[in-house]
């Protein structure tokens, strides 16, 4: 076979052979780095990737459960709170007083209370709330705080919302009146 150009330029002496040896070297080098860069993306570790997206999940579903716990936690903190509301500001209820009459759930339920407390109920001044397995009378500023707490608590609480133009707000209803 014929002799390569190098070889040819080496021997008619334009190139010295260091020179020729350090150029094949760095074409070498460019070639091989070449190869990494065009070809094949590195190697990828797919174990290292299936851990990683488990942790992913795992953290994902701890941060889920964290979060329930705490919603859990803030229902039992509120629910404990609105207890402790009605308990502090419950009317008394005599068991000779009149009986006041109201719906919940769509059946009728009655409450024994002293006649004050049937006006202030007529009036929007209290409140029917459940307790438990029953029912308390609170004052309505109590009411609307257990409103905002969970609206379910509250079974009668008359807003007075009286129009402005109603002719007969200013005339009372006389006591004797009977239905």
């Amino acid at each position: 076979m014929g002799e390569t150009l190098q070889e040819q330029l080496r021997r008619l002496g334009l190139v010295k052979k260091e020179e020729a040896e350090a150029k094949k070297r760095e074409k070498h080098q460019q070639i091989k780095a070449n190869k990494t860069k065009k070809g094949a993306p590195p190697p990828v570790d797919e174990n290292a990737l299936l851990a990683l997206e488990a942790q992913q999940k795992k953290a994902a579903r701890a941060e889920e459960l964290n979060r329930q716990r705490q919603e859990k936690l803030r229902q039992r903190e509120e629910s404990a709170r609105a207890a402790q509301l009605i308990a502090a500001h419950a009317l008394p209820r005599p068991a000779n007083g009149i009986a006041y009459r109201f719906a919940d759930l769509g059946k009728i339920f009655r409450v024994f209370v002293e006649k004050t407390v049937v006006e202030q109920l007529s009036a929007g001044k209290a409140a029917i709330v459940r307790e438990g397995d029953g029912y308390a009378v609170v004052p309505a500023a109590i009411a609307r705080q257990l409103r905002d707490i969970d609206p379910a608590l509250v079974v009668l609480l008359n807003e007075n919302e009286a129009a402005a133009d109603d002719p007969y707000a200013e005339y009372a209803v006389p006591d004797d009146l009977d239905w």
